[in-house]
């Protein structure tokens, strides 16, 4: 994995550099949970209004590639992106410089960093990790935030893996 001159962005003295890790297993092989965490539709289809996930070039193409720009945004959130690494089972999105959570003097994200491995029979784990610069007084309510939010969304990709996995049995 290289180093990306994105998520190496100096912070301001008043902010730490805080990381969040949380890892899932799926019921699906690690090459269709990979496949389906480069599906452009997995991030911009299942957004409720009024956020909303762009990419980059606009094409055909339904795969996010290495140099794609992305920008998930909506209230509080700007989370502007360039995918810098994709292999088989590793993905990395570095944040560009203005990117912020709730508001730039709070919370910097740089880097989302997506890993999935073979547990074999047919699952996976995916692990996810998020880089971001976050103002030291603060370090506290973000923890409990990525404490609410990352596991919400590892919920929800369990339910709808059971779901399509009934459906394709019926």
């Amino acid at each position: 994995m290289t180093k990306s001159i994105f998520a190496s962005q100096p912070l301001p003295q008043s902010f730490r550099t805080h990381v969040y890790k949380i890892s899932f297993n799926l019921p699906i092989s690690q090459t269709e949970s990979f496949e389906w965490l480069l599906k452009k539709k997995t991030f911009t289809s299942g957004q409720l209004p009024p956020y909303k996930v762009e990419f980059l070039p606009e094409n055909k193409d339904p795969f996010m590639k290495e140099g794609d720009y992305t920008n998930h945004h909506g209230p509080w959130i700007q989370f502007a992106g360039v995918m810098t690494e994709i292999n088989s089972e590793y993905r990395r999105l570095d944040y560009l410089y203005g990117s912020y959570a709730l508001t730039f003097r709070l919370i910097r994200p740089l880097c989302l960093e997506v890993w999935t491995d073979d547990l074999g029979s047919n699952k996976s784990k995916v692990t996810l990790k998020l880089t971001t610069g976050v103002r030291n007084f603060f370090v506290p309510i973000w923890n409990l935030l990525m404490k609410f939010f990352w596991p919400q969304f590892a919920l929800n990709a369990k339910i709808l893996w059971f779901f399509k996995n009934l459906i394709s049995k019926s």
